[in-house]
């Protein structure tokens, strides 16, 4: 806690590596809101997760409770998520929430501040309906008369949806607590990640027959053509360029242009737009903007797949996006508990010498997690039909004697080849479940309540970076092991094989940046799964050769370090 009152004090940024259990959430909120300098500055707490807003609007209230904290908080939900009309259509004619808005919202504004503390799903909803507006813009004019707002990064690091009413300007009095913070490379890289194929301007060309326009969305497709030609030519599925094809930026630029004047005509006729044209103009304006930040942190790819080609703007290094944001705010705070090693996350998220760190050990008793290594068996690829029986007896070793287990794979197709052969040598009474990746929201909630209280021995199989592999928390008897199987490597691939080089190129560190470091990441949020609270104790086994060598070796934590070498 003093470490973020000193950094909020300084306005500088914190990196903070806590393990789970450690009260991350209250450790950073209660010195943020007791800190601010001003009755003006605001806190922002950006999570990716629905679970962990619930968490920190949890730890607010509990403030509230305990320490007579007087302050207004609101959690921002997703459009889709929180329109009550029967359909997500924003305008006047389609929903009646969206009518006479702004002659309303100033009472229902009033009522909800004068009553409630807490601006959450059910009070925004419960006042939206009262007053007939819009649920989701009712919580965006919210958002000013609160002092702390727990939302998505999206409304923070995307250009497309940030928050202009606080980020367009002065930004000084805000202060950033960025939990869950691994998962800010994957998601402000594909903020900033995207394409221009055959789908969009085929849409735009079915739906107006204009020949302006037409000829406009043909010199688009006619270059998006030469470039399936030349991947032909070379015989490849996907090509990388440095630079921008500045005639595709001059060409869409020109076709908005067509398409704005379009769009006036038609309003001017009392006429509707297509709501696919619509997505498709937003689209293409969307990769102006981020045409407009390219960088050397991005590049170019090019890829082909049947009838499809798709001109991609990608996002490999965030590094100054972020900075661009956190460099201009009173303070940041980037803190989960598998934010290590720290160097890896400060450099790609826009940290420098003056950033500070924080790694605290873990809380919890070590001999509470049993910790295996099992090096004798070999997951890499072109060994895993030989290896999936060994693999397969080793799992049932582990949980023959009962409890509740999950069992972590690199891939689908692994989990499936494995799961197979588990299922003809098990001969223990248990309720197998195998994670899918077509599953719904129902099946996915369906599979996690399983493992509940009782005494039904269940062994999970599922995949490392998924739903079941970070997020959920099962204290006690609900978890009792994991068994992790390979190393987490993302897929080797030419797109993942280009972004090694580039970090090669950036850092020196190509192999440990593109590989290593984000498929340990992994490993590390399914072993977070077992030990949750001072009270908890578990297994976790580690099948693969290469935890036993160095460049791994030196990633364990310090609560790792009494792992045992097995062969079952």
């Amino acid at each position: 806690m003093d470490s973020v009152s000193e950094v909020i004090k300084d306005k500088g940024t914190l990196f903070v590596c806590a393990p789970t259990g450690i009260g991350k959430s209250l450790g950073t909120l209660y010195p943020a809101l007791t800190s601010l300098p001003t009755k003006d500055t605001k806190i922002f707490y950006l999570t990716a997760k629905s679970m962990i807003k619930e968490v920190a609007r949890d730890t607010i209230n509990l403030l509230r409770k305990r320490s007579k904290l007087k302050i207004k908080s609101l959690v921002m939900t997703a459009k889709e998520k929180i329109c009550i009309n029967d359909c997500v259509k924003c305008n006047p004619k389609d929903c009646p929430y969206a009518k006479d808005f702004y002659k309303k919202v100033n009472q229902a504004v009033v009522d909800i501040y004068t009553h409630e503390d807490d601006f959450n799903y059910d009070s925004i909803v419960h006042y939206a309906y009262k007053y007939e507006i819009c649920p989701f813009e009712y919580q965006l004019t919210l958002s000013l008369y609160s002092d702390c707002i727990i939302c998505d990064y999206n409304y923070v690091f995307d250009l497309r949806v940030y928050l202009r009413r606080f980020f367009e300007y002065d930004t000084s009095n805000i202060i950033l607590l960025i939990d869950e913070a691994h998962n800010m490379y994957d998601r402000v890289c594909g903020m900033y990640t995207i394409s221009l194929n055959f789908n969009i301007l085929n849409t735009i060309y079915q739906h107006i027959n204009n020949e302006e326009i037409r000829n406009s969305v043909n010199s688009l497709i006619v270059t998006l053509k030469q470039y399936e030609t030349d991947l032909s030519l070379r015989k490849k599925d996907a090509l990388k360029f440095l630079d921008l094809d500045m005639s595709i930026i001059d060409n869409i630029e020109s076709l908005l242009d067509k398409l704005e004047k379009h769009f006036d005509i038609l309003h001017n006729q009392g006429e509707e737009i297509n709501e696919e044209l619509w997505d498709c103009y937003y689209e293409l304006s969307n990769f102006l903007k981020i045409a407009a930040v390219y960088s050397s942190d991005f590049f170019v790819w090019v890829t082909k797949n049947k009838e499809e080609v798709n001109y991609q703007i990608t996002c490999v290094n965030p590094r100054a996006l972020i900075k661009n944001r956190t460099s201009k705010v009173l303070s940041t705070v980037f803190f989960s508990a598998t934010l290590h090693p720290l160097d890896y996350y400060i450099s790609l998220y826009g940290g420098d010498e003056t950033s500070r760190t924080l790694f605290l050990p873990s809380p919890f008793k070590q001999e509470n997690l049993a910790l295996y290594v099992n090096p004798y068996i070999s997951t890499k690829y072109n060994n895993r039909d030989n290896t999936k029986y060994k693999i397969a007896y080793q799992i049932h070793d582990v949980i023959k004697h009962g409890g509740k287990y999950l069992v972590y794979f690199p891939s689908y197709q692994y989990l499936e080849m494995v799961f197979q052969v588990f299922k003809k040598i098990n001969e223990t009474d248990l309720l197998l479940l195998k994670q899918t990746s077509d599953m719904t929201e129902v099946e996915k909630n369906n599979f996690i309540k399983q493992f509940d209280d009782s005494n039904t021995n269940i062994v999970g199989f599922a995949v490392l970076g998924g739903q079941f592999a970070e997020g959920i928390d099962l204290k006690g008897e609900k978890l009792n092991g994991v068994i992790i199987v390979g190393v987490g490597l993302p897929t080797f691939d030419a797109f993942r094989e280009e972004l090694r080089a580039y970090f090669d190129a950036v850092y020196h560190k190509g192999y440990q940046y593109a590989y290593i470091y984000p498929g340990f990441n992994k490993v590390l949020q399914a072993v977070g799964r077992v030990i949750r609270d001072e009270n908890d104790e578990g297994i976790a086994v580690l099948i693969d050769e290469r935890y036993i060598k160095s460049e791994y070796l030196k990633l364990f934590p310090p609560h790792w370090r009494h792992y045992q070498i097995i062969d079952w």
